[in-house]
């Protein structure tokens, strides 16, 4: 009985850790006067925050390596701008 207990208790504190953990935020590189960060997208977004300069134009680029529904739009709301991800392709936005 304890062991089951204690193994719980470590898959609640592995669960805890995997979502709401601290997230490394994605560096953009500079190229021709522009930021660019490139996205993978399977599964969500990788990287998952991203870090740029204020006022240097952004260029994001995401490489959609799955089908599902889920990922096939991405939408910046506060931006006012949304695209469509095609499976399996790179879309550069921005």
């Amino acid at each position: 009985m304890f062991v089951v207990v204690l193994a719980a208790a470590g898959l609640i504190a592995a669960l805890g850790w995997f979502f709401f953990g601290s997230r490394r935020a994605g560096a953009a590189r500079m190229e021709g006067g522009v930021q660019r960060v490139e996205v993978t997208v399977r599964g969500g977004y990788n990287p998952s925050l991203i870090k740029v300069r204020q006022g240097t134009p952004v260029e994001l680029v995401f490489d959609r390596q799955e089908s599902g529904e889920r990922t096939s739009r991405v939408v910046f709301p506060e931006l006012k701008v949304g695209a469509g991800l095609p499976a399996h392709i790179s879309l550069r936005v921005g």
